[in-house]
This record gives structure tokens, sequence and C-alpha cells, in this order.
């Protein structure tokens, strides 16, 4: 298959090859990358903020973790202590704390930073769950550094209220004047779950066969597959 969604995030896998670099952004408990490094035996670099789930990250081969949080600036950021312990659902970045919420200071990374941590690239996958730092963090690259990605699997927050819409919109124009093309895994369009790939990567008449009969068809079977067993949607 050209499109798998891994541990929540859409990925054009066809373009993975035997160490492709992988920067996995809100690392969690390591799932996503232990996936790619096993199953495509990428060269994957993690990041976890949370001090709790980076010190339970396991030992993996091919990959490497770092307790840094990818944000707009290169310098100590704030994770906020409502969720700066373990959390099952997300990596639990944050870099203000809420009101009166002292938080827990760790390492923050902007784009030019954590390219000096995974060795310069090119990055052929970044993944970005970090909470709503996905906006000032890929601000914070240069249009040089950002074209040189191959593919971009990002959640956004505008659903839980913490990005404006506005300001991913904003983003998606900027990634498509460099080059990007935008897929998500649902019939509808969603920022839950959004992969942009440079058309260096796609190339032009394989995104218009994704975007168009490929996901139709993909509604169509999971509809199917709901009236038949009662499955939810993916």
């Amino acid at each position: 298959m050209s499109f798998e969604t891994i541990e929540s995030h859409l990925v054009f896998v066809r373009a993975l090859r035997p160490n492709s670099l992988v920067v996995d952004g809100g690392a969690h408990k390591g799932w996503f990358s232990r996936t790619l490094a096993s199953r495509f035996h990428c060269r994957c670099v993690g990041f976890e903020p949370s001090p709790d789930l980076f010190q339970a990250l396991p030992q993996l081969e091919g990959v490497t973790f770092h307790h840094a949080a990818l944000a707009g600036v290169a310098g100590p950021v704030r994770l906020g202590s409502e969720v700066s312990a373990p959390n099952p659902m997300g990596s639990a970045l944050t870099h203000l704390g809420s009101k009166g919420d002292a938080g827990v200071e760790v390492p923050g990374l902007n784009f030019a930073a954590m390219l000096s941590v995974v060795g310069g690239g090119p990055i052929d996958l970044l993944k970005l769950d970090i909470e709503g730092a996905e906006i000032e963090f890929l601000d914070s690259a240069t249009d040089e550094d950002l074209a040189r990605v191959g593919q971009i699997t990002v959640e956004f927050h505008d659903h839980c209220g913490i990005t404006p819409p506005a300001e991913i919109e904003r983003l998606c124009r900027r990634l498509n004047g460099l080059g990007f093309q935008r897929l998500w895994s649902s019939w509808r369009p969603n920022t839950h779950d959004t992969l942009f790939v440079h058309r260096r990567v796609l190339p032009r008449w394989r995104y218009i066969l994704q975007m168009y009969p490929v996901r139709f068809l993909r509604a169509v079977g999971r509809a199917t597959r709901r009236q038949i067993f009662g499955t939810k949607p993916d």
C-alpha cells in the first residue's frame, strides 16, 4: 500500500527506505518510532518533553530519544504541570502552564536546533503531535529547511481550542507554496490527521488518485463494514 495510518498518523509509506530519517515530535511512549524502525528500518529520532514519559521510553534498535520540546524558540520552555504526568492519550506538550500553574521547565528546540540534533537532515518524514506547538515550531523553520522535508504528518489542535483555524490555513498556504500537497485519511477534510507530502516525493498524478477515487473507495468500504459488522469508521 502507498498510504497507511500509523499510530493515528497518515504516512506515505512507499517513500520510506531503510535508513530514511524520521523525526518523531511528541514521541509519547515510542510506538510511532518503534513501528517505523521495525517495519521499514528507518533511522528514528524522537523528542518527548514530559519527564515521566521520557524516562519510561524503551530502548529500541534504530531509535534515539531526546528529552526536549519542539517549540518556536530554542531554550527553556514550560510544560504545564497538569499535563506533565504520563498521559495515555497524547504527548502532553504545552509551552505554557495554565493560569497560576508554575509548570515544569524543559529544554526547547526550534526547527534549526532540532536539525542540529538530528544531524542536519534532509528529513524524510516529520511527525508532529506536540499539543498546539506545531504552528510556532514550523513557523520557526526557513523555507529552505522546510522544503527539504519529504513529508510532514501532523495533528493540529483547533478541535480543542488551542490553535486558531486561521493559523492552520495560513500555514497550509505556506506549505503549498513550498511544494507540499495536503492529504487526510477521512473522506471529509480534517485537521487532526493531516499529511503534507512534497511534490518531488509524491507525483501529481498519484496525489490526484489518492485524493479522489482511492479515498472514495475507502469511504465506501468503511460504510459497508459499518453496515455489515457494526465497526466504527477509521
